[in-house]
């Protein structure tokens, strides 16, 4: 696990939490509170209860109208990639059923609205609490957020805006909401730390796609730095430096500009294939959510789209899109990628997007992952609208088909049998698709790794979801800091699950790939190789380091190293086997 101490050496305090995005970023702390505002409970008097309603519906639209001035203040300067959070945040505030219980507590007990939305936001962040759900995880701490944002319009404090104006800083902050995380800019924001998050939490994913660099799960943080402290952050190793000396300072700055050499080398790879010294042709590919993402794969070297995140398309509104509106959207995709492929993963939703539907409505039962393909085959309807929008955008035979979080073949059958009658529908209709679709399935529970050789009968490819399948594998939450040292994807039993799947798969004629964050892990891609993936799919910043490895390696060298890791023991065995053969290879085993 990660060291999280902080250590003063003279008036320098060195602390180090979970480095989680690359890079080195020198200047000005900026401390980001969003800490939740003291509140106290007063009664009211009756004739007043009307006007205390009135006050708290207007803080509700104030603070719907400051996220609205974020999101066209983002659309402007930076394009509609990611509003969706902001949308998802406008249409929570809206949400009746938060809205109603608070204008009802403040009716029946008569109390302040300050005191009545902290009530009601207790009472669903309890519901939340009895799930056990990415999704419903990340609605609690949204609901907290917002929470904070309308009692403060309430208390008249105001929110304090991301990255204010001026000079561009490090933010410090316990936790960045979605709403932060999408404000960050390279311009505005040089890094950031937070006491709170893991490697493969929203927060860090958005700064590894923004190239800031970040470290996580720091303790004591905010007791730690000051706003106006001068800081230096490594995002590659975790390390934190409040106040560093001239000395350390230099030695940093050389350390940067090392680093940002090192990048602008990288970008020379992207025209080159991701083919390994001794011939072996690895397909890499990038994870994409929005069609505006495609500019940044070109850029960045992929050679196609190997995820398409389908269900963003459901963030910014109360229910599911219609099938022309998906339709429109995954031919944009399909057309602009064109002649490569694109692999659009059917909705991956959880019960958290629609809170507004109520409490006995299938999508927000408290069964643990009620989500991805059994939430769509509870709403067939839904799902059947998505496959006819998916095949109706294959007709340039360049589309691919993913079902998530696959458990049984049960559920392949039934998937299957939808996708059928799609088929016949729009035959019947004279639509034109590619009636030899190519269909997969994701390997992200041990219970689909461990039929994965009845699954491979089923269908024409896996793609092996690696942040859930370790999540699920080492029994931990990814994004809790407490545990996020256990989330290991060098552990001998995911190396031998991934192995295992790897070999079903290659035995049921079918090809094989990883999308998760281990495909971009510099000491797991040699092992993937060895392992015999034939895709690795990444966020489209990643690609030219990923591809500078493959370059470097042998296939035949790669799958002697898998056979010496698969024998060991533990990862810290396996990790500092891979570590010497990067080291080898490169400067450093980065």
């Amino acid at each position: 696990m990660n060291e999280r101490a902080a250590e003063r050496v003279a008036d320098t305090v060195k602390v180090v939490g979970l480095g989680v995005s690359p890079g080195i970023a020198q200047g000005p702390a900026y401390l980001l509170d969003r800490s939740q505002p003291k509140i106290h409970k007063y009664s009211l008097q009756s004739h007043n209860v009307d006007a205390e309603v009135e006050r708290f519906e207007r803080a509700i639209e104030e603070s719907r109208l400051q996220l609205q001035d974020i999101r066209e203040r983002l659309a402007r300067d930076f394009g509609t990639e990611h509003l969706y959070i902001i949308d998802s945040h406008i249409l929570l505030l809206q949400d009746e059923l938060l809205i109603t219980n608070t204008i009802a507590t403040i009716r029946q007990m008569e109390i302040n609205a300050e005191w009545a939305l902290k009530r009601s936001i207790e009472h669903f962040q309890t519901i939340f609490s009895s799930f056990d759900d990415d999704y419903l995880r990340a609605r609690r701490a949204d609901l907290q957020y917002l929470g904070n944002r309308v009692l403060r319009n309430l208390m008249g404090q105001g929110i304090e805006r991301m990255a204010a104006d001026g000079e561009p800083v490090v933010i410090i902050a316990h936790d960045l909401s979605p709403d932060d995380t999408i404000q960050l800019t390279r311009e505005r924001v040089l890094g950031f730390a937070t006491e709170v998050g893991g490697h493969t939490s929203h927060t860090a994913i958005m700064a590894r796609s923004l190239e800031i660099p970040a470290v996580v799960g720091v303790h004591d943080l905010l007791r730690t730095v000051h706003t106006g402290d001068f800081l230096i952050i490594d995002g590659q190793d975790g390390t934190l430096l409040v106040n560093p000396t001239a000395e350390q300072q230099a030695e940093y700055q050389a350390k940067r500009q090392q680093y940002l050499l090192h990048e602008e080398e990288l970008l020379t790879l992207t025209e080159l294939p991701s083919v390994t010294l001794d011939g072996h042709r690895l397909r890499l590919d990038g994870n994409i959510e929005t069609p505006e993402e495609i500019a940044s794969l070109r850029v960045h070297g992929a050679e196609g789209i190997g995820l398409y995140r389908t269900e963003y398309l459901c963030m910014n509104r109360n229910g599911f899109p219609s099938e022309e509106e998906q339709y429109l959207v995954y031919q944009e995709v399909a057309r602009r990628i064109a002649p490569n492929k694109v692999v659009f993963r059917t909705f991956d939703l959880g019960g958290d997007k629609f809170l507004s539907l109520p409490p006995e409505h299938p999508a927000i039962r408290g069964s643990m992952g009620l989500r991805a393909i059994r939430l769509c085959l509870r709403n067939q309807a839904m799902f059947k609208s998505q496959l006819r929008a998916v095949l109706r955008a294959s007709s340039k035979e360049n589309v691919r088909l993913l079902y998530p979080l696959i458990t049984s073949v049960d559920e392949v059958l039934a998937s299957q049998a939808l996708l059928e009658e799609a088929r016949a529908e729009l035959r019947q209709e004279g639509q034109s698709f590619d009636e030899h679709l190519e269909v997969g399935l994701m390997i992200e529970t041990p219970a689909a790794a461990g039929i994965a050789d009845l699954l491979a009968k089923e269908v024409d490819f896996f793609s092996i979801g690696t942040n859930d399948l370790i999540q699920y594998a080492m029994a931990i939450d990814r994004t809790n800091d407490e545990v996020a040292g256990y989330y290991d994807p060098l552990h001998p039993y995911v190396l031998r699950c991934i192995q295992d799947v790897v070999r079903k798969a290659q035995e049921g004629g079918i090809w094989v790939g990883v999308c998760g964050e281990m495909a971009a892990d510099a000491e797991s891609i040699p092992l993937l190789i060895g392992m015999g993936v034939h895709e690795l799919s990444v966020n489209p910043v990643a690609i030219p380091h990923v591809k500078q490895i493959i370059r470097a390696l042998s296939r035949k060298h790669c799958e002697e190293l898998t056979q010496q890791a698969l024998s060991l023991g533990s990862a810290t065995a396996v990790r500092h086997l891979v570590k010497e053969t990067l080291a080898s290879l490169f400067d450093c085993g980065e």
